[in-house]
């Protein structure tokens, strides 16, 4: 990280705008955040200055931020989230975009690859492909007989269908139809899976910790195989 003619007065500036599920989970987030700058020498009230801005989910909010933090002209921004990345990379192409927890940076247009993002946008991402064919591999081994799989997660919002090409090709050697649900909230997710648990010969992987999907897993498929990646 570089200074660039920061307003901070203390070096190089840098402007977060998260997402968080829960306020616990954000404060473990940024702890650890705060610890890598640091033992790269970068301490916050020194030589480096942060500001924090909780958007939620609120698509409105994060919009909203993203045009305050550019106007404010911070050497570098962190954002997590695709939506908060979208929403950045309207406001500026010019201050440089760290992201973080975006499923398919290539496929939704923010970088041109990861060896060489190009542009402003830069980060890492934890998601990989292939580990869609190694779930429906992992159920096969737990339930040979199943010949419906339902990978829930390949329908949860943009970039997730970097799974289903695994998903697919994994389904096809092991002559398993993969049948996948459109869902976009949390009564969906229950019908989902109240309907699918009726096949005797279902499974499915669920890559989504709503409490209601656990309700619904508990109560409609006790006897069926499901993998929670």
């Amino acid at each position: 990280m570089r200074a660039r003619n920061s307003p901070s007065g203390c070096g190089a500036s840098c402007s977060c705008i998260h997402s968080p599920r829960t306020i616990p989970e954000a404060q473990a987030r940024i702890a650890v955040f705060r610890r890598r700058l640091k033992d790269l020498g970068w301490t916050e009230g020194s030589n480096l200055r942060i500001d924090y801005h909780w958007a939620g989910g609120d698509a409105d909010r994060m919009g909203t931020y993203a045009v305050e933090v550019v106007s404010q002209a911070p050497d570098v921004i962190l954002g997590t989230t695709g939506p908060i990345l979208w929403a950045l990379r309207q406001a500026t192409r010019t201050i440089p975009l760290v992201f973080v927890q975006i499923v398919d940076p290539v496929g939704q247009g923010f970088v041109e690859s990861l060896a060489r993002p190009g542009g402003n946008i830069t980060g890492f991402t934890h998601f990989e492909p292939t580990m869609g064919g190694k779930w429906l591999e992992m159920l096969k081994e737990i339930a040979p007989k199943i010949a419906l799989y339902n990978p829930e997660s390949a329908s949860r919002g943009a970039g997730s269908g970097i799974y289903l090409q695994s998903f697919e090709t994994v389904a096809s050697a092991l002559g398993v139809i993969p049948t996948a649900s459109p869902i976009r909230d949390d009564a969906e997710i229950e019908r989902t899976i109240v309907t699918f648990a009726r096949e005797p010969t279902a499974a499915c992987s669920c890559h989504r910790t709503s409490s209601t999907l656990f309700i619904a897993t508990g109560s409609s498929l006790s006897r069926r195989s499901t993998v929670h990646p």
